[in-house]
C-alpha cells in the first residue's frame, strides 16, 4: 500500500466511526427508520389497550376497566384493571352489565 491509500483508508474507517457511513442508509434514513419502527411500536402497544370496558354496578357506579375483565367461573369473582393499571375484584352479583367501550 502507498500513502494514498493509507489516507483512503483512514478516512473511509473515520466516517464509519462518525456514523456518516451505515451500510445501504445514509445517516438521515437511518434516524428516519429509527423514528419510524419506534412510533409503529408505540402506536401497536396503544392499539392493544384500545379494548376497555365499562361495568355498571347494581348501586349505581360506574367502573372503566382497561382490557377484558376476567371471570372466574367457580367463585363469580370478576378481575381487572381499573385506570390506573392496578388489579381489582367485584362480584358478579354486584353488576348489572359490562360492555366494551366503542372505538
Amino acid at each position: 500500500m502507498d500513502g494514498a491509500d493509507d489516507i483512503g483508508l483512514l478516512r473511509a474507517v473515520q466516517r464509519l466511526m462518525r456514523g456518516n457511513m451505515v451500510p445501504f442508509l445514509g445517516k438521515r434514513s437511518y434516524e428516519k427508520t429509527l423514528m419510524l419502527v419506534g412510533t409503529l411500536s408505540l402506536g401497536l402497544m396503544l392499539a392493544g389497550c384500545a379494548n376497555d370496558h365499562v361495568i355498571h354496578t347494581n348501586d349505581g357506579r360506574t367502573i372503566v376497566a382497561q382490557g377484558k375483565p376476567m371471570v372466574d367461573e367457580d367463585t363469580g369473582i370478576i378481575t381487572y384493571n381499573d385506570v390506573f393499571g392496578k388489579e381489582q375484584q367485584i362480584n358478579r352479583d354486584t353488576i348489572k352489565d359490562m360492555s366494551e367501550v366503542g372505538n
